[in-house]
């Protein structure tokens, strides 16, 4: 893109209000939603798919945004 990555994230919170990890957090946990709830595949897979190479640290990135696991997202959608 030939730009520097502070004059990328001044863009990007102009644009948002947000910073480029907090925008780009956002989008990865709106996928992981919808994975959650429109697949059965599990936790792990939806976490390998976004880029996550430890589930484990998928499961508590989720948890910090979403505040809730992503076992009781999906059942709470779910039902």
């Amino acid at each position: 893109m030939h730009i520097t990555t502070g004059h990328l994230n001044r863009i990007v919170r102009d644009a948002t209000g947000s910073s480029l990890s907090a925008y780009l957090e956002t989008a990865l946990m709106t996928e992981a939603c919808r994975l959650i709830v429109f697949t059965r595949l599990p936790f792990a897979e939806i976490g390998y798919r976004l880029g996550f190479s430890d589930p484990s640290y998928f499961s508590r990135r989720f948890r910090a945004c979403m505040h809730e696991t992503p076992s009781d997202y999906r059942g709470r959608m779910s039902g």
